[in-house]
Order: structure tokens, then C-alpha cells, then sequence
């Protein structure tokens, strides 16, 4: 993956979007792009959390696919914009606690701010439309 310059939004979105093999092989998968552990939001994670993470993402949501709007790519950061759509089929976990599968698609605009270290994510900063996702759901209803 190399520094933030020329960073490829794709293969990440393939790593958390493609269904992932079993055991270790799934953490070594990740362990390409990713250190170990990563910071997300300011908590270190060991891999196997990210790896979970991403099992989770797959199991609540089918069809899972991402549009990059924005990337701007710095000496050792990278930030990118994208829309994630995806069917919801499983258990989703929210803020306001799961959600059980609805059938329904949904859109979440995200915005991460990846820091990278010798060609590795060592640490990200997540903001993503968990509202505009809750609302699509219909657990919320804005007035």
C-alpha cells in the first residue's frame, strides 16, 4: 500500500466487503493493510477486533458496496469520504443498541482520516452517519 500518496480506497473497501476466510487467515488478511494493534477512535484494537468488526458489518448487511467521493492524501495521512450501501439482513449494532434485520438498504456517508506508518493503518478517526442510517431503518423519526 506504500504512504498515503497514491492510498488505494478499493482494496480496503474489498477487505471489509468480501467475505473473510476463517481463523487466522482472516486476521493475516488484515494484517496487510493494518497494525497490530490499531487505533480506532482513540482505542487500541488487536486485529482480531477489526476482524470482528468487519464479520459483524458482513453479517448485518448483504450486498455491500462503497463510492468514494473525496481523497485527499497527505505524506502520512489519508482521509477519505464514501457512501456505504448495503442491504440489511443481519443484527446491526447502533448507538442506540441492534437492530434486528429490517430487509430494508441503507446509505451511511463516512469520513475516515487514516494514519498510516511504514505502508500500515496505524490509526483511523471515524465519523460516520449513524442518525441518517437509524432514520433509514426507521427506528428514529426525525420531527
Amino acid at each position: 500500500m506504500g504512504d498515503a500518496v497514491g492510498f488505494d480506497f478499493r482494496q480496503l473497501i474489498d477487505l471489509w466487503a468480501t467475505p473473510l476466510p476463517a481463523g487466522d487467515a482472516a486476521v493475516a488478511r488484515f494484517a496487510r493493510h493494518y497494525s497490530d494493534p490499531v487505533k480506532v477512535n482513540g482505542v487500541e484494537l488487536p486485529l482480531a477486533a477489526l476482524v470482528e468488526r468487519a464479520r459483524a458489518t458482513q453479517a448485518a448487511l448483504a450486498d455491500l458496496e462503497a463510492r468514494l467521493l473525496v481523497q485527499v492524501d497527505a505524506e502520512a495521512h489519508s482521509t477519505i469520504v464514501f457512501r456505504m450501501r448495503g442491504r440489511h439482513v443481519g443484527p446491526l449494532a447502533t448507538p442506540l443498541g441492534p437492530v434486528a434485520p429490517t430487509g430494508k438498504v441503507i446509505e451511511r456517508q463516512v469520513m475516515d482520516l487514516l494514519a498510516l506508518r511504514d505502508g500500515l493503518i496505524h490509526e483511523i478517526w471515524v465519523l460516520s452517519d449513524e442518525l441518517g442510517a437509524l432514520v433509514e431503518l426507521g427506528v428514529l423519526r426525525l420531527a
